[in-house]
């Protein structure tokens, strides 16, 4: 049977797996377990997480409002978040237009980053889809660029469920967004 840490390796690159994780029956446990040989800790309960928010894609700046894709992410990648314990505003807010630039650069889509949101780990964590079953989990993929990394990921098959759990969270998301 693989570990956290030798799945998270092996799908290091995998811009789906999240997907690849539904199939894993220890996914649940392993926010126990450290994914990342980079990690500082395991991510607790009552930490802030913060998600960076780029318009057009994220958010219709004119109402201020999320887009549900903002979230996607969460359903085959791993939505990335920051760790409040250890990472800063003002370095999540650099980061974030370090990186517009940085896709604009590479001629991707044209996106300006534009807000942060937040979460609590326990807000994530106890989301339930319609089945009554958890829908997200959280990992600690810190990077070694970037200690405070971790993913949100749906951990049970099939987008009915995840556009179920999304709509929840983005109820918790959008009332945390701070526009930049």
């Amino acid at each position: 049977m693989m570990t956290c840490k030798e799945f998270f390796e092996k799908h290091s690159d995998n811009n789906e797996k999240c997907i690849a994780l539904q199939d894993e029956p220890s996914r649940l446990e392993w926010q126990s377990d450290t994914a990342s040989k980079h990690s500082p800790s395991l991510v607790d309960d009552t930490e802030e997480l913060c998600r960076q928010v780029f318009s057009p894609i994220h958010i219709d700046i004119d109402n201020k409002k999320l887009n549900p894709t903002a979230l996607n992410d969460a359903y085959d990648k791993g939505l990335s978040v920051f760790r409040l314990l250890y990472a800063d505003q003002k370095h999540i807010v650099q980061s974030g237009h370090i990186k517009a630039s940085s896709d604009n650069d590479a001629g991707k889509p044209h996106r300006d980053f534009v807000a942060i949101t937040s979460m609590t780990a326990s807000e994530v964590r106890t989301i339930k889809n319609i089945e009554g079953k958890l829908g997200f989990a959280i990992y600690d993929t810190a990077l070694e660029h970037e200690i405070s990394h971790s993913d949100v990921c749906h951990v049970e098959k099939g987008k009915p469920s995840f556009r179920s759990i999304r709509s929840k969270l983005l109820e918790i998301v959008q009332k945390k967004l701070t526009l930049i």
